[in-house]
């Protein structure tokens, strides 16, 4: 028996109880190409709003390279979850993540993206102000690489969730995310052709409560 059934379970045990659930869970999912993890956990470790957990849900094929992100991890945050997978997607594994977060939003940071450091700040405030349970921001590709912005954004007002969107989502609210090959093919309006990206289109058709920030509040390399 773990101490969170103790907790749930024996209400006469004094002293015993849970952590508050943290405001956010930043869930995020690698494979073995981790050139950019770190950049990607260091921008989580300097948030201006600490109250968060990390789980890092691992799709790698080897047991060496799990060794390596998980040591990589611990090292940023000796507290975080590592989970090894052998799901079909990093996708797939996210959603493995979902079940052992306790946060109050969910958060899917790619393991090539840089969060700035008031994302979870702005994002979870954006949320309780507006009453809503979807939070999405406008996303920017390293301008290194010579895409332009993209994402819900003022270069491209038409495109919506296009490719990758940065955005916190109410935990109780998640839903599978769709299958890309199923789901995705040639559409007016509002188009993603990445899984993450539909699951925001599909979450706003089922009319989840939401709202967009025009901040750019995450640079993907």
């Amino acid at each position: 028996m773990t101490i969170e059934d103790i907790a749930v379970s024996d209400h006469d045990c004094p002293g015993v109880h849970l952590p508050a659930p943290p405001r956010i869970s930043y869930i995020v999912s690698t494979y073995e190409d981790v050139r950019y993890l770190p950049c990607c956990l260091w921008s989580l470790h300097a948030q201006s709003d600490q109250d968060f957990e990390v789980i890092i849900t691992d799709n790698s094929t080897t047991e060496e390279m799990r060794d390596r992100i998980r040591g990589m991890a611990k090292s940023i945050f000796p507290d975080c979850l590592c989970i090894a997978t052998a799901q079909p997607t990093c996708f797939h594994s996210a959603e493995l993540g979902v079940a052992h977060a306790r946060g109050e939003f969910v958060c899917f940071p790619s393991d090539d993206s840089y969060y700035v450091p008031v994302f979870g700040e702005v994002m979870y405030r954006a949320a309780g102000e507006a009453n809503v349970d979807f939070v999405i921001c406008d996303i920017l590709y390293d301008p290194r690489r010579g895409f332009p912005g993209y994402g819900v954004s003022e270069q491209h007002p038409r495109r919506g969730w296009f490719d990758k969107t940065g955005f916190i989502l109410r935990r109780d609210k998640f839903t599978l995310f769709p299958d890309k090959a199923l789901h995705y093919g040639f559409r007016e309006g509002p188009v993603a052709d990445c899984p993450d990206g539909l699951l925001a289109e599909s979450l706003v058709a089922a009319g989840v409560r939401f709202i967009e920030l025009r901040n750019v509040l995450v640079v993907h390399n």
